[in-house]
């Protein structure tokens, strides 16, 4: 069964945890006070919306296909919701897929032509995709050098661990103009030093005991506070919601801090 908890962008619980009325629902996007997810029904794949009690309100949904990936368009630019865990996401004009997360290659669809451009971003950068983020026109992917994968979250939030650093090399990041499918800014972190968060204009990282916000123009550092709370051989990971970062301890799934973003 699929489990929901609400929080508020604070991080204080606001209800009583609710259990999708489907089992084993990959979820994919939760806005609207809705429930946006995939589950197995008799070897059929379906998505259905379900309310914020767990009851399915709708599992009629379109679908696109762009080559073998398969994704779903719902509401406006600010609201999209879809079907394929390699979707990322849509500005105005274009969107965005990636496929192969261990050897990336990145789709970009001009919505108005149909028209796509190609990025091996595997080649260039020999390194694997951990999330990405869309803002107007430009798109900022994460990529991370490691010997394990990095967990990654579903639907519009940004979710990683950093469980296994002693085997990370570098983690990177790359701005692309979606116009053009031109990267015109990209960043290469130290070793042990994770990206927990980045958009397309500033980047959070871990780093040492301390996490650091950058600006990405010139990855010039604009802030630092402690992380006391990450201790060593200890596992946690880290999602996105609102105005902050929420760190939370893999054991537990307890939240133990919240970074502000703005």
């Amino acid at each position: 069964m699929t489990t929901i908890t609400k929080y508020d962008p604070e991080g204080n619980l606001t209800g009583k945890p609710f259990v999708l009325d489907k089992p084993d629902v990959n979820v994919l996007a939760i806005d609207n006070n809705c429930v946006y997810g995939r589950y197995d029904d008799e070897n059929d794949v379906n998505i259905a919306v379900f309310d914020m009690n767990g009851k399915m309100i709708n599992n009629d949904l379109p679908e696109y296909e762009y080559s073998d990936i398969k994704f779903m368009f719902s509401g406006d630019e600010e609201n999209t919701y879809y079907t394929s865990s390699n979707y990322i996401g849509r500005s105005k004009n274009y969107a965005a897929y990636i496929d192969k997360y261990y050897a990336p290659e990145l789709t970009i669809i001009d919505l108005d032509s149909n028209d796509t451009v190609q990025i091996d971003l595997a080649a260039m950068f020999k390194a694997y995709y951990v999330y990405a983020d869309i803002e107007d026109d430009s798109l900022c992917v994460v990529m991370t050098d490691t010997s394990e994968k990095i967990s990654f979250g579903g639907g519009h939030s940004n979710e990683l661990d950093i469980s296994s650093l002693e085997l990370h090399k570098y983690d990177i990041y790359a701005l692309t103009d979606m116009k053009s499918g031109k990267i015109i800014n990209q960043h290469k972190t130290r070793k042990y030093e994770r990206i927990i968060y980045a958009d397309t204009k500033k980047a959070i990282t871990y780093y040492r005991g301390n996490y650091i916000t950058y600006s990405t123009d010139k990855w010039k550092k604009i802030n630092t506070q402690k992380a006391d709370e990450i201790k060593k051989d200890e596992s946690y990971f880290f999602d996105t919601c609102g105005d902050y970062v929420f760190v939370f301890s893999d054991n537990t799934d307890e939240m133990i801090n919240k970074i502000p973003i703005k």
